[in-house]
This record gives C-alpha cells, sequence and structure tokens, in this order.
C-alpha cells in the first residue's frame, strides 16, 4: 500500500486489477465508495476529497445520506444532558415548530 506523492490517503492495487483509494480524518479511514480503474482516477478522487476538507465542505459519508431530521434528533439527545433544561426546551421547541417541517425530509 504505497501512499501517493501528496502524502494524503493510500491507494491499493486490488487482485481484481483496479484500485482502491482511502484516507483518514480525524484517526477514522474513509475508504472512497468505488473502485478505479486506474491509479491516476483515485488520486484524482484522493485530491477531490482533500481539497473539500480544505475548504471546510468535506462530509462524513457516513452522515451524507442521512435526513436533517435524524441528524438533528440525533444531536440535541447526544447534547442535552450538557445543556440547562430551558435551553433543551428552546432548542426542541425550535426543531419542532420551525425546522423540522421546512427542513426535515432533505438529506
Amino acid at each position: 500500500m504505497a501512499r501517493n506523492r501528496r502524502g494524503f490517503g493510500k491507494i491499493r492495487k486490488l487482485p481484481s486489477g483496479r484500485y482502491q483509494a482511502s484516507y483518514v480524518v480525524n484517526g477514522e479511514r474513509f475508504t472512497a465508495p468505488d473502485t478505479f480503474s486506474s491509479k491516476t482516477s483515485a488520486d484524482a478522487w484522493l485530491s477531490g476529497v482533500r481539497a473539500a476538507i480544505n475548504r471546510n465542505e468535506w462530509v462524513d459519508p457516513r452522515l451524507a445520506g442521512q435526513t436533517f431530521k435524524v441528524y438533528a434528533l440525533t444531536w440535541l439527545r447526544e447534547r442535552r444532558e450538557h445543556l440547562a433544561p430551558g435551553t433543551a426546551r428552546m432548542y426542541a421547541e425550535l426543531l419542532d415548530q420551525l425546522l423540522l417541517p421546512t427542513l426535515g425530509a432533505y438529506r
């Protein structure tokens, strides 16, 4: 498994002859959703990921398919114990009344 020349990510040749690209963000490895027919294509994909990270536009692929409703309710549940009761209530009301009816189904 050789590193590409930029030092970001890894590209490996699979037994099928195709190439698999992967990278690490916050200590966690992510693999490209598809394999590539050439090392150059895999390298180009990694360059795009790196550019998205540098622009703060990278989205964790595990979250990309989630609806806003699932994300928001999970976010609130995970933080509720660290919020004052009034703040938690206000956040829940804002979600229920304003955000979820409009954005809830969006991915």
